[in-house]
Formats: structure tokens, C-alpha cells, sequence
């Protein structure tokens, strides 16, 4: 266990730790993405319970490997494993509304 690991600066966790966090930051993508599966909007339902729940279980549990093993200090691992899917999430949502408002003017 590294005991100084914790006190490294977010920018040195991220680089060390990406693998871990890399299924958990493309998540709202692939969320996004599965809204354009064949047949989501008739069972949406399904495909959340069936695709979305699961692969956000797996990603987390992913993520949180660093946090577990003590490499990662708690306020580190909710940075790098809720407050970047978060932003990524609002730049895919937010840019591509924007998106279709910068088309529609032109």
C-alpha cells in the first residue's frame, strides 16, 4: 500500500490510475449512445435494467479498485469517479444541444 499515494495532487492520480477510471468517464457516453439502440424508445425500460444498470456496476466497481487498495484518498476517487462523468455527461448533453441550436441559426 503507498501512504503517500493520497497526498498527490489530482493530476497524479488521474495519470496513474486512468485505466481504472476510463469504464466509469466513457459511461454517460455509452448511456447517450444506447438511446439510439433499435427499439429503446418502445422498452426503454428494459434496456436500462438490462444494459445501463449493469455496465454502471461494472464501472464503478472498476473505479473504485484504487480506492479500496488505499492508492486514492476518498475526496480523490468522488473527483475522478462522480464529478468528471458528470462534466463529461454536461459537455455531450449541453454541446450537442448547443449543437443543434447553432445549427438551426445558420
Amino acid at each position: 500500500m503507498n501512504v503517500t499515494a493520497p497526498t498527490a495532487s489530482l493530476g497524479a492520480i488521474g495519470r496513474r490510475h486512468w485505466r481504472h477510471f476510463l469504464p466509469v468517464w466513457l459511461l454517460p457516453v455509452g448511456m447517450f449512445l444506447a438511446t439510439f439502440l433499435p427499439g429503446f424508445a418502445e422498452h426503454a425500460n428494459l434496456y436500462f435494467w438490462l444494459l445501463m444498470v449493469p455496465a454502471g456496476a461494472v464501472a464503478m466497481y472498476v473505479a473504485n479498485i484504487p480506492r479500496r487498495s488505499g492508492l486514492v484518498s476518498t475526496a480523490q476517487a468522488a473527483f475522478w469517479v462522480i464529478v468528471i462523468p458528470v462534466v463529461i455527461w454536461a459537455v455531450a448533453i449541453f454541446g450537442l444541444i448547443g449543437l443543434g441550436f447553432a445549427l438551426r441559426a445558420a
